[in-house]
């Protein structure tokens, strides 16, 4: 009874998972993870060019505060009250103070070992995404884990990293992503590298039959049931899916209009 309660509960907290036709591994499901595994590759790239840039600059600030700290420090202590024609050294090196606590407000605004410290951990993040994917394409459809969470999981991951950071990259680095692996041979470069590309759409045809995954499975159900019934066999029925509307969870059933012979039938199981 408590098993019952709790997928009732389980059911009205996801609707959206109701119905859902059930997914399974296809040529366009691998070349979706491989254009995916391509994007990942390029935004790992960025951010770790991102990460190294960004590193190099808080280390130029801080060897420039950290030398100008000390050369103040040590002209004060040497020139002390030392002046010529009325003019302190001192007023020089004080100068020099305040230009040391200015670079150290800039570089506390630009942020710069922050930055780089995001970069690193997205790319990280992205890296992880690329090994899940290549452990699983490369192995054939039999032996891999179930279609549907996987590619739930993945997106996940996906939209969490880019959420974190791509909308940080430098517009100079994305130029540089393009160039370096444009020349590679159907490789999917990410569309913030300057090169937007069509939206590719499953290819449906007429040779779709009743078990395409994009067929509800209540339908296949319907039709077996029908097919195999007693009634079928004095009444032929057509239950058909319409061609015009893949996906669809509507039945055509087409009832012949010739005449029959009435003769009693056996109970037809549920449908």
């Amino acid at each position: 009874m408590n098993n019952e309660n709790t997928s009732q509960t389980n059911s009205q907290q996801n609707p959206d998972e109701l119905d859902v036709p059930h997914m399974q591994w296809t040529k366009e499901i691998d070349l979706l993870l491989a254009g995916w595994c391509d994007n990942a590759k390029c935004f790992e790239w960025m951010h770790i060019m991102a990460s190294e840039e960004y590193d190099r600059k808080a280390k130029k600030f801080m060897i420039a505060i950290n030398m100008m700290t000390a050369i103040s420090g040590v002209s004060n202590i040497m020139a002390g009250g030392y002046e010529i024609n009325g003019f302190q050294i001192s007023w020089l090196f004080g100068t020099i103070s305040v230009i040391t606590s200015t670079l150290n407000i800039i570089q506390n605004k630009l942020a710069y070992q922050t930055l780089a410290e995001s970069h690193k951990k997205t790319a990280m993040q992205w890296r992880r995404i690329i090994t899940k994917i290549e452990e699983v394409v490369i192995l054939p459809p039999s032996t891999r884990t179930v279609c549907k969470p996987f590619m739930k999981y993945i997106r996940n991951d996906i939209n969490h990293a880019t959420l974190d950071g791509d909308n940080l990259i430098p517009i100079h680095i994305r130029e540089l992503c393009f160039e370096k692996f444009k020349n590679v041979s159907n490789f999917d470069i990410p569309d913030v590298c300057g090169q937007v590309e069509h939206t590719t759409v499953y290819n449906h045809t007429k040779n779709d039959d009743i078990s395409s995954p994009l067929i509800s499975p209540r339908i296949s159900t319907f039709k077996s049931r029908i097919n195999k019934s007693s009634v079928n066999k004095v009444f032929p029925i057509n239950v058909s899916i319409d061609e015009n509307m893949p996906g669809s969870s509507v039945a055509n059933i087409k009832v012949p209009t010739n005449n029959y012979t009435e003769e009693k039938l056996p109970p037809t199981p549920g449908i």
